[in-house]
């Protein structure tokens, strides 16, 4: 089978996840632990990324046969309820299985990230999360040589968060970022380049609420912002022409050229909840759109 690549025209998607972080990256802090199905395990590699102030914090990888051509990064969320196979890493890991990409996973502190004003343990630990996703890239290139037009990443709740937050802070690194059940918190919000971006969120999630909050709701400061109204800021940041708005049944989709002729979409499902879409509850399959607009085979 040939080996697949992510084109120009993948799109970013934060699939994030909810819960604590923690961590100050100092000498003494915890090391996060990955929390991966134990039918994976043995098919993970625990790898260590080096940050500029040097310290070590782990992440894993899983390397399909054969020499890998693209990266897909995975920022997951804690989940009170669902186990890791129902979780994006588990979940595109079978998917790599079959379709030979790289999948790798950074360790949130408690599965969550800090991303200044959010979220949880990470937040409060001051967990320096940015520089170490940035020191997880660059100890992918030094080890497969794979770049920023071959590598994406996904998010799913509060990952889904700081994947938009590196879509807007190091845009460079990544040929696609794709968001499920996130939203748009960084301010200001000004990506160096243009990147594809996949938005999906579902109108029932019940947690990052479509229509926003009116008190605050992860974010230290504030009150989490309408989903579209924050896809609107991102297509001013990228420079977007007008959006093109169509729906099918229970789907609504935003698509937008922008600069550097990146592409922006925002798919919007009625119902739902916050769990990674399946397809079985929603007329959505998450890990197939998003793999799809990554030009990835989605392995099924």
């Amino acid at each position: 089978m040939k080996s697949p690549t992510i084109t120009s025209l993948a799109l970013v998607v934060a699939l994030a996840g909810f819960g604590a972080c923690g961590g100050d990256d100092t000498d003494d802090a915890p090391t996060p632990k990955a929390r991966l199905p134990k039918a994976q395990t043995s098919a993970l590699q625990l790898r260590a990324a080096t940050l500029d102030d040097g310290t070590t914090r782990n992440y894993s990888v899983f390397e399909p046969e054969g020499k890998p051509t693209a990266a897909v990064f995975v920022l997951d969320s804690y989940s009170p309820t669902l186990g890791d196979a129902r979780r994006p890493r588990g979940i595109l890991v079978e998917a790599a299985k079959q379709a030979g990409f790289l999948v790798v996973i950074p360790n949130g502190i408690d599965d969550t990230w800090n991303i200044g004003p959010c979220c949880g343990s990470a937040r409060l630990q001051q967990s320096k999360d940015v520089d170490y996703l940035v020191a997880v890239v660059d100890d992918i290139w030094e080890t497969y040589k794979i770049g920023p037009d071959d590598r994406a990443v996904v998010g799913w709740a509060v990952g889904g968060i700081m994947a938009f937050h590196l879509a807007c802070q190091h845009s460079d690194l990544f040929g696609a970022v794709a968001v499920v059940e996130g939203v748009l918190v960084t301010k200001p919000c000004e990506p160096v380049t243009g990147v594809d971006l996949l938005q999906i969120h579902q109108l029932g999630d019940a947690t990052i609420r479509w229509g926003g909050t009116k008190a605050a709701v992860l974010l230290s400061d504030g009150p989490l912002p309408q989903v579209d109204r924050a896809f609107d800021r991102w297509l001013v940041a990228q420079r977007c022409n007008k959006p093109v708005v169509a729906t099918e049944g229970k789907v609504t989709t935003t698509t937008a050229s922008c600069r550097g002729k990146s592409v922006s979409l925002l798919i919007a499902i009625e119902g739902g909840n916050g769990e990674w879409p399946t397809g079985d509850s929603v007329p959505i399959d998450a890990t197939e759109r998003v793999l799809a607009f990554f030009d990835l085979p989605s392995g099924s």
